[in-house]
């Protein structure tokens, strides 16, 4: 799964688009009599000049554009994971902590600062978060199951041929050799395997340390927002618009009629004379 490269070519231009208005800013500062660095004090006013306007009107335009991409590149990839599956097992992953700053603090500064930003911006323009959401509710329209694994269970560390759990193993490490079985894992794809694997065993009623799993059966669209209908919706076999999330656009794709807007009578074609 990775975001679209539309995503790091705007976010190079929005890069762009800030230093030009820095540099508008500190000009501004000049005019004013005070250094470029300069902090101004509470009460006085930054002089706005029309070329300032038109360097934040870029910014938020290409950050506005981004956002587009990266919804419509979310909305195609869960549901084209919804239509292809039945059974959909993933991780719920604690996105606040893994996108922590690693600056630190004056008296204990912290170490690969920049690195971690670089991290932290990859995780934040996938949004985990915002595809489990669709998928749940989008599970729900399709009749499929969702089911959710611990955070802490160890999916990277443990061995998919044998059950070995490592007692470390770093981020930077995207390969190892099971010192069990003698197997060789690459990091993502042994971690899907035991996600996979722990999804079925949550399925089959499987108890142990599996147990402190979550699963989320019957509807769980109406914890995320999904209207009390559902259950009905569910059980419609032909296809739907996926895409689609408000309550009315959750009518359209169930094939209902636009509220306050009269159906207008088909009229037969004249013949002609």
């Amino acid at each position: 799964m990775q975001p679209p490269l539309k995503l790091q070519v705007l976010e190079q231009r929005k890069r762009r688009y800030q230093r030009a208005c820095r540099r508008k800013i500190a000009a501004a500062k000049v005019s004013m009599g005070l250094s470029r660095n300069a902090k101004l004090s509470k009460g006085v006013k930054l002089p706005v000049s029309n070329n300032l306007r038109k360097a934040y009107w870029k910014v938020g335009r290409v950050t506005e554009h981004a956002a587009n991409v990266r919804k419509d590149w979310q909305h195609k990839f869960t549901t084209s994971i919804v239509r292809e599956n039945q059974t959909i097992a993933m991780e719920s992953l604690y996105v606040r902590g893994m996108t922590a700053s690693a600056k630190g603090s004056a008296d204990k500064p912290g170490s690969n600062v920049k690195a971690k930003s670089g991290l932290n911006r990859s995780v934040l323009n996938a949004g985990f978060g915002e595809i489990a959401r669709q998928l749940e509710y989008k599970a729900v329209w399709a009749g499929r199951t969702v089911v959710k694994i611990d955070r802490w269970y160890p999916s990277s560390k443990r061995c998919s041929s044998c059950g070995y759990v490592l007692k470390s193993l770093s981020l930077s490490t995207r390969q190892w050799v099971c010192p069990d079985c003698g197997q060789s894992h690459d990091r993502d794809l042994n971690a899907s395997i035991n996600i996979l694997m722990a999804g079925k065993a949550i399925l089959a009623g499987a108890d142990g340390e599996d147990s402190r799993m979550n699963k989320t059966g019957g509807f769980p669209g109406l914890a995320c927002g999904a209207s009390k209908d559902a259950k009905r919706r569910s059980r419609i076999s032909r296809p739907l618009a996926l895409k689609q999330e408000t309550s009315l656009a959750k009518g359209y794709a169930i094939g209902l009629r636009r509220p306050g807007i009269p159906t207008l009578p088909v009229l037969a074609r004249q013949p002609k004379s």
